[in-house]
């Protein structure tokens, strides 16, 4: 009877023994996973880390990307760019807000050019390449005044007449 009692005892003892490796092994193993998450969660951060420093370096050339962008609310430089080209070319600007409610935004206009032909078409080629993000259209050229000779065309006056629209960010 002993014997057959110790042998009981044994098995428990063994069963005992065995489950409980196999409950350490198994929390071991999720602490292991712990572990690993823990590890890639630590690397994200030092990219995380990273990526606001180049964040940060860039910043300049954040601040001058976002100043290529005309802002409705404050159309002024966009409106002085304009204006400016017009002398430069010796040209008559007209320049008209599209939009006729005081509620709408400042972003969209209609440029009126009078000039000579070359003048008025280097003014296109230049309103395309502003520091603005733009687009045109519905564009109008129609001759003004006397048709000179043709070997001159540079002596005939024209109006242009475009819609640009400001684009934003």
């Amino acid at each position: 009877m002993l014997a057959a009692f110790a042998g009981i005892a044994v098995g428990t003892v063994a069963f005992v023994y065995v489950y409980g490796i196999s409950f350490i092994a198994r929390d071991w193993m999720f602490l292991a996973g712990a572990r690993a998450d823990l590890a890639n969660a630590e690397a994200v951060r030092r990219n995380l880390n990273g990526a606001e420093q180049r964040i940060a370096a860039l910043a300049p050339e954040v601040a001058a990307t976002r100043a290529s962008f005309a802002d409705p609310q404050d159309p002024l430089p966009f409106i002085e760019a304009v204006e400016l080209l017009g002398r430069r070319l010796g040209v008559k600007v007209e320049l008209t807000l599209a939009s006729a409610a005081a509620a709408d935004p400042a972003d969209a206009y209609r440029v009126a050019v009078s000039g000579p032909f070359p003048q008025v078409a280097a003014f296109l080629r230049m309103l395309g390449s502003f520091p603005f993000l733009i687009t045109t259209g519905d564009v109008e050229l129609k001759r003004t005044g006397a048709i000179t000779e043709m070997s001159d065309p540079s002596r005939d006056s024209v109006r242009l007449s475009v819609a640009v629209k400001i684009v934003l960010p």
